[in-house]
């Protein structure tokens, strides 16, 4: 197998933040994230659970680029937004980071980092007027209801 397909099992699931919600709920939103493939296209979706709003679409590039792989990232507008860089770690588990200095398309520094195992994905999203957060997203597999 692959890396591209290796972080694509891995991140190809649904994904939720209900304990953490439920522990934090002053902190966290009940949210919902998930990745998926669309005729050789790689999508993202995030949606709150208490409405089924949707509040982030992306579409994705996934490129090997020998040392390490790079998840592209595009508004549904087609604007680029930071891409985010993957390293393999350990067994069975990746981790993502936003490059140094990297700016969103409206100009902000902003700084992501992730992790992911076939478990668990873990996110920190930071620029300068949001993601005040007092420790990442926790987002666990879920699996059928």
């Amino acid at each position: 197998m692959t890396q591209i397909e290796e972080l694509k099992s891995l991140l190809f699931h649904p994904w939720e933040n209900k304990q953490q919600a439920q522990n934090s709920p002053s902190h966290f939103s009940h949210v919902h994230y998930q990745f998926w493939e669309e005729e050789g296209e790689i999508h993202s979706a995030q949606w709150y659970d208490w409405n089924g709003e949707m509040y982030r679409e992306r579409n994705h590039k996934l490129l090997d680029k020998g040392n390490h792989l790079e998840l592209q990232t595009f508004r549904k507008d087609g604007t680029q937004e930071p891409s985010m860089l993957f390293t393999k770690v350990g067994e069975g588990g990746y981790c993502g980071r936003t490059e140094q200095d990297a700016k969103n398309s409206r100009g902000e520094h902003v700084y992501s980092y992730v992790t992911v195992t076939a478990e668990e994905f873990t996110s920190i999203d930071k620029g300068m007027t949001w993601g005040k957060t007092p420790g990442p997203f926790i987002f666990k597999r879920k699996y059928i209801d």
